[in-house]
């Protein structure tokens, strides 16, 4: 939540540390029953998503309450894919090649293919800051920056076979790195006891992202073929920008009793507004809106030591549906879709001695399925998701 630095002021002075890993199951599968007639799926887990957070709260400083605070995780990102039998958007483009085919040899068509991608996308984030609370605690704010590392990876083998030419034989393993700064600010208040209202704004993350090729080849009967899918496929050097974008969080909990506590929240993606561009540089913008996140929290003590826990969220990627419909996304929306999601999540924390908590929480996210048809070759797709994640830590104070 927003008010996660108040944490610190209010503890008793000295060095706090947490620690936490998150294990994600993903489970995706997608259709296509117009033209492709096929199904696809992958179920690659990331097995380790950690995270560390450090605060020292210095205690009374001046007219207040001082923290200073560090942090490391993976602010964006999930891990890896692994389509093992390819996607909606690697079969489709062995259409594409038919079409520049067609003109070499008229009359081409696909009659056959074997295709798979892997895919990975992690971005790292290393931060720190400070905070300061007045008034007794009842006002706090923090600033603080963060530095993103972003990695994205992938690897496409494909093989398609035309009733003209023979097969055409395709690898691509590519990378694209960037890396760029995120302000962050923060406040909060206590309006009333018990009652705590916080909002969070991070600024736009500049990502200018630089394609290298790792490996590209082509193979077929026509060596002006070959030239022309290198042409189009190879980007090494190439720089896109694709930003992190605004974000601004609001978030209320409230204290019932020492044993009872409620809270809820919303995040806001200004996706609109962020400098987006696709692997040809065209702006991106015109397909995002306003991602957001509604979310609902309780907390439970039934004895002293034990904290129970349960939330449940709606998120809206702020995706529109033309950038689903767009033939030229069918490679990224086919083998990540942004779709929609409901969540339902349960924890516990468990006091183990006076200065070391651990946890144990679990999150089920069902992605609401979607149904589009591209607007060039009227493909009819499908898009489900499911996602299990486990998440262990521990928070030790010094």
């Amino acid at each position: 939540m927003v008010w996660g630095l108040r944490f610190y002021l209010v503890q008793p002075q000295g060095f706090y540390i947490d620690l936490s890993s998150q294990t994600i199951l993903k489970f995706y599968s997608e259709s296509e029953d117009a033209k492709i007639n096929d199904d696809f799926t992958q179920n690659e887990p990331t097995w380790s998503l950690p995270d560390l957070a450090l605060a020292y709260n210095f205690g009374e400083i001046g007219p207040g309450k001082l923290a200073v605070y560090a942090n490391a995780g993976i602010p964006a990102g999930g891990g890896s894919l692994n389509w093992k039998d390819g996607t909606i958007g690697t079969a489709a483009y062995g259409s594409t090649i038919a079409a520049t085919a067609s003109a070499l040899v008229p009359g081409t068509t696909l009659t056959g293919y074997d295709t798979s991608l892997e895919a990975s996308s992690i971005y790292y984030g290393i931060g720190g800051g400070v905070s300061y609370s007045i008034f007794d605690d009842l006002v706090s704010a923090s600033a603080g920056v963060r530095w993103v590392k972003a990695n994205r990876s992938g690897s496409i083998d494909a093989k398609y076979t035309y009733n003209t030419i023979g097969s055409v034989i395709a690898k691509y393993d590519y990378t694209y790195e960037a890396s760029g700064f995120t302000p962050i600010f923060g406040i909060d208040v206590r309006p009333i006891k018990g009652l705590t209202l916080g909002a969070r704004y991070e600024l736009e993350t500049p990502l200018e992202f630089v394609y290298d090729t790792d490996e590209i080849s082509v193979s077929s009967a026509s060596t002006t073929l070959n030239a022309g899918i290198l042409a189009k496929l190879d980007q090494d050097g190439d720089k896109i920008q694709q930003n992190l974008p605004q974000v601004i969080t609001f978030g209320a909990e409230y204290v019932i009793n020492p044993k009872v506590a409620v809270s809820a929240g919303t995040n806001l993606y200004l996706l609109g507004m962020a400098d987006i561009e696709d692997s040809n540089g065209d702006d991106m913008s015109r397909f995002f809106g306003v991602g957001y996140e509604l979310n609902l929290a309780g907390q439970f003590k039934p004895i002293e030591k034990l904290t129970l826990g349960a939330t449940t969220m709606y998120s809206n990627q702020g995706v529109k549906d033309s950038y689903f419909e767009s033939e030229a996304n069918l490679l990224t929306a086919s083998a990540n879709p942004p779709l929609d999601s409901l969540t339902f999540g349960l924890g516990a924390k468990y006091n183990v001695v006076k200065t070391l908590d651990v946890l144990l929480s679990g999150a089920y996210i069902y992605y609401i399925p979607a149904d589009y048809t591209t607007t060039t070759s009227g493909l009819e797709v499908s898009y489900e998701k499911r996602i299990v994640n486990i998440c262990v830590g521990a928070s030790y104070k010094f």
